[in-house]
């Protein structure tokens, strides 16, 4: 393989075009994150949040992505 074809294969790869078989699911930067979202306030906060440790009744464990299109982050911790 000389490299002209070294850096064609490099660049098909990277592309998605040649994936060998990879899930890019599994190696996406943008992973699932949960998050728990608060029902009254509409407010989602980060699994070590002080307040989302404190909310015990109207908190729910949904995808971050969820969150953010039904609330706001939280001040303290960003979401």
């Amino acid at each position: 393989m000389n490299f002209r074809s070294f850096l064609l294969t490099i660049f098909l790869f990277s592309s998605g075009i040649l994936n060998f078989g990879f899930n890019s699911t599994y190696y996406s930067a943008e992973a699932k994150q949960e998050v728990y979202y608060n029902t009254k306030s509409h407010i989602y906060h980060n699994l070590g949040c002080r307040w989302a440790k404190a909310c015990t009744v109207n908190c729910i464990l949904i995808d971050k992505a969820d969150a953010i299109q039904r609330g706001r982050a939280c001040k303290v911790c960003g979401g």
